[in-house]
């Protein structure tokens, strides 16, 4: 249920199995092992550095915004 702009809606529901059960955001996770992939074929470290900080960056706001609507909506229940 991902949106460019952080939302929940009346049908989301906390996701507590499977994959979510171990990583809290297995579709970051999956970006960044693929940022790092692309970053490293680029065969510079320049390019490597550039790439991954600023990735890192920009999850780690969007993250950031998440976990403040998530807390917002499901309180303790997301904190477990």
């Amino acid at each position: 249920m991902f949106t460019v702009d952080v939302a929940i809606v009346d049908s989301h529901t906390l996701k507590t199995t499977g994959l979510y059960k171990t990583v809290r955001h297995p579709s970051y996770l999956g970006l960044i092992l693929i940022i790092c992939s692309i970053a490293l074929c680029q065969g510079s470290i320049l390019s490597c550095i550039i790439i991954i900080i600023s990735t890192f960056l920009a999850l780690t706001y969007r993250i950031a915004v998440e976990e403040k609507a998530l807390i917002t909506e499901f309180g303790d229940q997301h904190e477990q």
